[in-house]
């Protein structure tokens, strides 16, 4: 085919990089904020809203001062301050805010089938952990509050939101088979029927209505979510990801004292992705009939 002739419009724009001086103004930000403020909180936020974050700061404007960047650089920010040498301890935080596990314990005997299933299983978890570690923002806070006011204003801020591409699905949906409605039970507009259809929901028209033709699992709990995926819980309705802080460790100038906090997101329940032997026999009965299956010893 021959080259289109319409005009383009393109974006000349260009993201500048942070450089040094970016670097160092935060530095000296950081340790300007421990000789103004009394107290500093390491916080984690999960499923990171900028409006929402936004909001809380202009909220507290008044008594504290977030810092958000990179973990390495707030912690060399705050060891730099010879004269605090409670700090240390402190923002170790920063950096290990969350236990890590370490997959080395293989055992080097026999059993290598039943190795490699636990090994799946243990692959499996790591790349879900390390989605959550993706989708966890740390940072720091200077405030003139205290820990427990500064955690009734981050409370008062955690709201739902949609799922984003790639978070792990928190329950399972399943749209079934007939008129096909959002979660308040809202028929939906025949005008979204192509839409619906475009992400993988099997879908008609029937007299105007939108009708699913089988029924179909929108997505399952424990699961990464693709793009057809949110776009389809975007159009029913359902918000997957919370918007949520909680504090992790927290350091008075006073006492020169570090406390760490025990958060409910610390003893979150662990999903259960099932077991290697299960997927390999979903397909031992497919659903049929005794007498239409063969006889045990045959496969």
């Amino acid at each position: 085919m021959p080259k289109s002739k319409r005009n383009k419009v393109v974006a000349l724009t260009q993201v500048k990089k942070k450089d040094r001086k970016w670097k160092e103004s935060l530095v000296e930000s950081i340790r300007d904020a421990v000789d103004t403020y009394p107290s500093v909180f390491v916080f984690r936020c999960k499923n990171m809203r900028n409006e929402t974050f936004k909001s809380l700061r202009d909220d507290v404007s008044n008594t504290s001062r977030f810092f958000v960047g990179g973990n390495k650089l707030m912690r060399a920010a705050l060891l730099g301050k010879e004269s605090e040498e409670g700090l240390k301890t402190f923002a170790e935080h920063i950096v290990n805010n969350r236990d890590g596990k370490d997959d080395d314990d293989d055992d080097g005997g026999g059993g290598g089938q039943k190795q490699q299933k636990e090994t799946k299983k243990q692959q499996r978890g790591r790349q879900n952990e390390e989605f959550d570690l993706n989708t966890t923002t740390t940072g720091i806070v200077f405030t003139n509050l205290s820990k427990e006011d500064l955690m009734q204003a981050m409370e008062a801020k955690e709201t739902k939101d949609f799922a984003r591409v790639g978070q792990i699905a928190t329950e399972t949906i399943v749209c079934p088979e007939g008129p096909v409605k959002n979660c308040f039970d809202v028929p939906m507009s025949h005008t979204l029927e192509a839409m619906l259809r475009k992400h993988g929901l099997p879908t008609k028209l029937n007299k105007g209505v939108v009708e699913c033709v089988n029924e179909k699992i929108i997505c399952k709990r424990g699961v990464k979510l693709s793009s057809d995926q949110c776009a389809l819980l975007r159009q029913f309705g359902y918000k997957l990801a919370t918007f949520k802080l909680r504090l992790v460790a927290g350091w008075e100038k006073s006492t020169g004292e570090t406390e760490v906090f025990m958060n409910e997101d610390d003893s979150e329940e662990i999903l259960d992705y099932g077991t290697d032997e299960e997927e390999e026999d979903r397909f031992a009965s497919d659903g049929l009939p005794k007498s239409m299956m063969l006889p045990e010893g045959m496969l």
